[in-house]
């Protein structure tokens, strides 16, 4: 073939791509039932998609590629005529849709023709002027990438030396690293991949994020990712942050409108929050981070394990661990709601008892003395403030984690003011806790109000399956904020109805850890869940629903905390957010800690085990 001689010769051994900026989804229209017309793809151009895929057959009667789902006929339209209308639809400007944006034409081939891979590539030829991959060192971005899709990409890349095809298309599945050179602003990924929506909640997610991060162990590299097959699943597809996704003609105004809606987060840590909880000396250090806005410009900060001593040399030295501790964080201004925008004053004051031996200690203790306590979360109400107080015990089950818990406490502290040191705390226990082998169900991980409802979120966990996997979820019950500290009043989520039965609840969304948070983002008018992966895996993720008890969306990985990387064995979890702290509606500010399963590492390296800050800007939604 005379085309692929000459490109082979001039072009050598290099290729090069240069791409407008991708759309933030590909809205890809695949025409795939009945006789394909002309006319369905002047509708879906007008109707703005991002890409057209057009399945591709070799007509025997005239030797032309044209384009049908089910096999060529005399009134399929050749690829030729169709390149033409997207071309005549882009005019004179760079790009299709004249926004800047790239636009992809992805061709699948349907037959294992090696003279339709050569009709294909001799029909791209013709059209490289437009072609992002046709570019030279120094050329200019082109707006159309041609794309091939399918169930032959393997075969159709290795029928042509790879300095040819390479100026003529991606083809799906193919790691072009050190293959060509990515001339485009930002170095966007260029590798793409499709894959089948599947029918299991989360697992398009997990592997869209695998792909997007070259840990799939099917495909190395990092890729682009295509979700085909969503149809009434389309907002699950958006919400697993796939770059593309396919619709049919009349789901194309639907994903653009999800898409007008779609929330995107942007993270960047705040190191001027971390120096509010710095110090060299007393409390160094601590987990659980969970704060209760107490009103009057105080907000309440409740820690689990807990270093106390000095950090010197960036070493903590003659340091204890205690098991709980709290703090006092002022605000200069006054709170904007009940957890509203408020700035930070002065660096947080720390409050944690003193034994009888002078040493330090835990700032609340069971008062029947078994196991300790942590801190979760809590609710400041008209009859004072409430907190949860898990119960934990020495385990040797595990002995990287050797510990667990086996009951939940709720403190109250009618009147907090004053000196913490001097509250009296009465101790309950929460009657709705279940803690069994196979089988635990606890409430207090995070609490949020709504009007004059308080909403408790906890946990089911369970083991299932041979050999058994725990799968925990996210629970919920209710109470009026006038009765929270009467368990008579509270109501659970159950089989979408609030009632009693508290041991089956509504499993809301799986994958669900021990701590979390749940808060409301005024600026998207959406509530936010905010916790980490896999409960130790260092990504913070987030969730959006509608209402306080879901449904919950698909998670969106918002922020990789970079100190898990610090240590071998070092692990980031504990992620949750802090809505008083926001200074703008649209604004969440979360917290993580980081822990290593090599104990001495957290007296060697102080910069580990303290409340890390990041500021999430949220937008979409509306």
């Amino acid at each position: 073939m005379i085309v692929i001689a000459l490109a082979s010769a001039a072009g050598g051994p290099r290729t090069w791509i240069h791409e407008f900026p991708h759309p933030r989804l590909v809205v890809h229209y695949h025409p795939n039932t009945g006789q394909f017309r002309l006319a369905e793809l002047k509708s879906a151009l007008e109707k703005g998609v991002n890409a057209v895929e057009l399945d591709l057959h070799l007509r025997e009667s005239d030797g032309k590629v044209v384009c049908n789902h089910n096999g060529a006929t005399a009134q399929s339209p050749t690829l030729a005529e169709a390149l033409d209308v997207i071309l005549a639809k882009k005019g004179t400007a760079d790009t299709v849709n004249r926004d800047g944006r790239q636009f992809f034409v992805v061709l699948e081939p349907k037959q294992n023709s090696p003279r339709l891979f050569d009709a294909i590539a001799e029909l791209l030829t013709e059209y490289q002027a437009h072609l992002s991959t046709a570019v030279g060192p120094t050329d200019k971005p082109r707006g159309i990438t041609a794309v091939i899709t399918g169930s032959y990409t393997t075969r159709f890349y290795a029928h042509f030396k790879p300095d040819v095809i390479n100026r003529l298309c991606i083809t799906e599945r193919h790691n072009y690293e050190g293959e060509i050179t990515n001339l485009s602003k930002g170095k966007p990924c260029i590798n793409w991949v499709s894959i089948r929506h599947s029918r299991t909640a989360g697992d398009d997610a997990k592997r869209v994020r695998a792909l997007h991060e070259g840990t799939d162990p099917a495909l190395p590299g990092t890729f682009n990712v295509r979700i085909w097959d969503c149809h009434k699943d389309l907002a699950v597809g958006l919400a697993t942050g796939a770059d593309s996704l396919n619709c049919d003609i009349d789901e194309i105004e639907v994903l653009h409108k999800m898409l007008k809606n779609r929330v995107t987060i942007e993270a960047a840590p705040a190191p001027e929050l971390d120096a509010l909880f710095a110090r060299t000396s007393g409390w160094i250090g601590a987990d659980g981070d969970y704060s209760v806005p107490l009103g009057e410009n105080r907000t309440l900060w409740l820690f689990s394990d807990t270093f106390v001593g000095d950090v010197k040399e960036g070493k903590r030295v003659g340091a204890t661990m205690i098991n709980n501790s709290v703090a006092i964080l002022q605000s200069p201004s006054p709170t904007l709601g009940e957890r509203g925008p408020r700035g930070v004053g002065k660096p947080a004051e720390f409050f944690y008892k003193t034994g009888q031996d002078g040493r330090p200690a835990s700032f609340v203790t069971p008062d029947d003395g078994r196991g300790y306590f942590w801190l979760f979360d809590g609710i400041m109400t008209s009859k004072g403030l409430y907190m949860f107080l898990p119960r934990v015990e020495h385990s040797d089950d595990s002995p990287a984690f050797p510990f667990r818990l086996f009951g939940m406490r709720l403190g109250h502290v009618p009147k907090p003011s004053g000196s913490p040191l001097d509250w009296k705390i009465a101790q309950r226990d929460v009657p709705f806790s279940r803690f069994e082998r196979d089988r635990s169900i606890f409430f207090g991980s995070a609490v949020t109000k709504v009007g004059s409802e308080v909403y408790i979120y906890g946990l089911d966990a369970r083991r299932v399956g041979e050999p058994a996997e725990r799968r925990a979820a996210m629970i919920v019950a209710r109470v009026p904020e006038d009765e929270f500290g009467d368990f008579g009043a509270w109501r659970f989520y159950s089989s979408g109805e609030w009632t009693w039965n508290w041991e089956n609840c509504d499993r809301l969304f799986e994958g669900c850890p021990t701590e979390y948070s749940v808060s409301y983002v005024p600026g998207i008018e959406q509530y936010a869940a905010v916790y980490t992966e896999g409960g130790i895996f260092g990504n913070i993720m987030v969730r959006f629903a509608p209402r306080p008890e879901g449904p919950w969306g698909e998670p969106i990985k918002a922020f990789d905390c970079p100190d898990k990387r610090w240590h071998e064995k070092a692990y980031s979890y504990a992620a949750k957010a802090h809505p008083e702290l926001a200074t703008s509606p649209n604004e969440l500010i979360v917290t993580y800690a980081t822990n290593s399963t090599n104990f001495p590492d957290l007296f060697d390296d102080a910069r580990l085990y303290w409340p890390r800050f990041v500021r999430l800007i949220i937008a979409g939604g509306g």
